[in-house]
């Protein structure tokens, strides 16, 4: 059993190394980013939007309006809060990008990653060690049914042309108001 182990082990090790280089973080773009982080915001401030979810969905999230751009890779930035039933705050800066025609790892829809975490008794941003890239917006990451309403907004009336368009669509679509029949 242990010699099975650790030919296990061996095999593991060997399989990972021949992984592209071009699935490991990028060291410099990574440090962009954390240069261009912005001001913690306040979760009970101003200009977060409630966003709907589904009937069953536990918690309250919500978007900040403001932070809403698109960044120079053509990744959508937003700030969002993942704010628990009993109302603790779990504030993230996050990246979602939008495939359009082209494909990732087989998926249609869109891909993300957490830029940083929001420490709000220090007024700062964590930022993660490891933030790769992850699948969204297709039917076998349906188990993410926020992202899945950011996608649905921001990804699949194809690219906006202004950060205020990827606003409206926020607004329009996923607001607490719209409640979307999922007896179809």
């Amino acid at each position: 059993m242990y010699r099975f182990a650790l030919l296990l082990a061996l095999c593991c090790g060997f399989a990972r190394a021949d992984v592209p280089a071009d699935d490991a973080p990028n060291q410099e773009e990574t440090a962009a980013e954390e240069a261009a982080l912005p001001p913690v915001p306040d979760p009970d401030g101003r200009g977060w939007f409630d966003l709907y979810v589904s009937p069953t969905h536990r918690g309250k999230p919500a978007i900040l309006l403001d932070s809403i751009h698109t960044a120079a890779d053509n990744s959508i930035h937003y700030i969002i809060n993942r704010r628990s039933s009993a109302g603790s705050d779990n504030v993230s800066l996050e990246a979602m990008m939008c495939l359009g025609d082209e494909e990732w790892l087989g998926s249609d829809g869109a891909k993300y990653r957490i830029l940083a975490f929001a420490d709000l008794g220090n007024d700062s941003w964590v930022v993660p060690r490891r933030s790769d890239w992850q699948i969204t917006g297709n039917k076998l990451t349906a188990t993410d049914p926020l992202r899945q309403v950011l996608y649905d907004n921001l990804c699949t009336e194809g690219k906006a042309k202004n950060d205020e368009e990827l606003r409206r669509r926020i607004r329009r679509g996923a607001g607490y108001m719209i409640q979307k029949d999922y007896s179809k």
